[in-house]
């Protein structure tokens, strides 16, 4: 009889281990951070901006903007700039993200748009 009550104790014993071990839903897309890689990223940040004119050093604080395009994607605003070399806010977009460990990168070859300047005339700008 006590061999009977050591078995069912056993076979309970390992049944509790199984059905506490389980796996972990990790496979669910949403919990997988490369494919938030732009909510990650999207938000304003400010910081010390050194521009190099015709060997002029420009340094200035400056905010810029970056918004989610897709899961993988961001748009950046380049802040209005003043002064001799005065340009409106620019639009990049369609920031391609990756990330590598820890750090989260952005690629872009290169991106074309136009924008109105203070006077009322529309300019083409290049950003690479």
């Amino acid at each position: 009889m006590e061999i009977k009550k050591f078995m069912v104790m056993a076979a309970a014993a390992v049944a509790l281990v199984f059905g506490v071990c389980s796996c972990g839903d990790d496979d669910d897309e949403t919990n997988n951070p490369t494919q938030q890689l732009a909510a990650q990223v999207a938000g304003a940040y400010t910081g010390e901006e050194s521009l190099t004119v015709a060997g002029s050093v420009f340094d200035s604080i400056q905010t810029y903007v970056f918004a989610k395009a897709t899961d993988m994607t961001v748009d950046m605003t380049i802040p209005a700039a003043e002064g001799a070399m005065a340009y409106p806010a620019l639009p990049v977009k369609d920031i391609k993200l990756t990330s590598g460990g820890a750090m989260i990168m952005g690629e872009l070859g290169s991106y074309a748009g136009t924008v109105t300047d203070a006077t009322g005339n529309e300019k083409a700008y290049t950003v690479s």
